[in-house]
């Protein structure tokens, strides 16, 4: 049998490796008169010695234990070997022994070190609340809503499209205009909702339209053509007109011309300054003077 026996073992009877002995002529009958002999050990597979280990004590009926001393155990890890022979008896092995760095014989933690041995840092069941079951179906209901709003994509789950158009809002879900207005994002059907983007966007186009915008703030159509210095219409002009030559006062534009170098403007009877720019090309002069009428 393979005994475990906590290093530096201070009790003996810890310490005890147990013998049968039989006859020697037929290996069977108990041998009762060995009291007192020698058994051997080997350590770590050294040679067999009698030192280590005391002489043999008779339980009866062929049993006998010897105790090995605390020197023997002294070292964790260690493993001994136990025989006994005399010549009456048959050749008898003893326990194998296993020196371990813990106490076998500890029914609490087995000699282990213990952190926080009193529990005083766990919550104490008196402070613990379990979640009524009320509360668990709601957070159920919640969460079962999940799989119409996500979808798997390869090993991972996105929302879906339409995931917050789909999202429940009390009694009703959520439409499109809903999910719009609440993220201030988008345009609203009819009037944008207040503090929105499209809201704001809608100011900016009021006071665009006040100082007249792109077109312009007058009633008279008015089309500026630009060409090159052969007369060829250039597309993608930037426009703008001003009532002065340093362009400060901005009162229509930038519009860009058309294939046809024309980008018309609604502006009043008066004298003008329209201004050019296009990306490697030099226009003069620059600006121009113009006048409706």
């Amino acid at each position: 049998m393979s005994l475990l026996i906590k290093a530096n073992e201070s009790s003996a009877a810890r310490r005890r490796v147990y013998f049968d002995c039989r006859d020697a002529t037929d290996g069977i009958t108990p041998e009762t008169g060995e009291a007192s002999g020698q058994p051997q050990v080997s350590t770590n597979g050294a040679a067999w010695t009698n030192d280590g280990i005391g002489t043999l004590a008779a339980i009866g009926s062929g049993r006998y234990y010897a105790e090995l001393t605390q020197g023997a155990v002294a070292n964790a890890g260690d493993v001994i070997e136990c025989r006994y022979k005399s010549a009456n008896t048959a050749e008898t092995p003893g326990d194998s022994v296993q020196v371990v760095a813990f106490d076998p014989a500890d029914a609490a933690a087995l000699g282990l070190s213990r952190l926080d041995q009193s529990v005083g840092s766990r919550l104490a069941a008196a402070g613990y609340t379990a979640p009524d079951n009320a509360s668990l179906a709601l957070v159920k209901s919640a969460t079962d809503k999940l799989e119409t709003a996500m979808e798997a994509d390869g090993n991972v789950y996105r929302f879906t499209s339409n995931a917050l158009e789909q999202a429940p809002a009390g009694a009703a879900g959520l439409t499109p205009q809903d999910v719009r207005d609440a993220l201030k994002l988008a345009p609203s059907a009819g009037s944008p909702a207040e503090g929105s983007i499209d809201d704001d966007l809608a100011d900016l186009a009021d006071a665009v339209a006040a100082v007249g915008g792109q077109t312009g703030p007058g009633s008279l159509d008015v089309t500026v053509i630009v060409t090159d210095d052969g007369g060829t219409p250039l597309d993608g002009v930037a426009v703008w007109i001003s009532t002065d030559q340093s362009g400060q006062n901005v009162i229509a534009g930038t519009k860009y011309t058309n294939a046809l170098g024309h980008a018309g403007f609604k502006l009043d009877a008066g004298a003008y300054w329209c201004h050019r720019q296009l990306a490697g090309y030099e226009f003069t002069p620059n600006p121009v003077q113009i006048t409706v009428s």
